[in-house]
């Protein structure tokens, strides 16, 4: 009897080495996995900066040119103002010029 109990507790603490083993063999295992899963992110983190950094410019180029629109059309607009103005005058005179002489009413009318 005394022999088989340190030949059970040599069977014990080799079973607990071996278990011990496999333990360590599954955390490196996912430690790698957890490596390999880090380094997918940093790359596609990285990737995602770059293209945020090209949104930006390119973000900043249309603020810019959306500026320069709306700059021109309020200049457009203001020029458009004062041709309608300038045509609206031009008619008055027109009118007042074929009320002032009827016979150029007739000649305009045949032309």
């Amino acid at each position: 009897l005394a022999s088989l109990k340190p030949q059970r507790l040599n069977i014990a603490m080799a079973d607990q080495k071996e278990k011990q083993i496999q333990e360590a063999k599954a955390l490196q295992k996912s430690l790698e996995e957890i490596s390999t899963q880090r380094e997918a992110v940093q790359e596609e983190l990285q990737k995602m900066k770059v293209e945020l950094a090209e949104h930006q410019e390119q973000a900043t180029q249309l603020q810019g040119r959306l500026t320069s629109i709306d700059s021109e059309m309020a200049q457009k607009s203001a020029l458009l103002k004062s041709i309608q103005a300038e045509m609206y005058k031009a008619e008055n005179e027109y009118m007042a010029c074929l009320e002032a002489q009827p016979s150029l009413v007739h000649v305009m009318k045949q032309m």
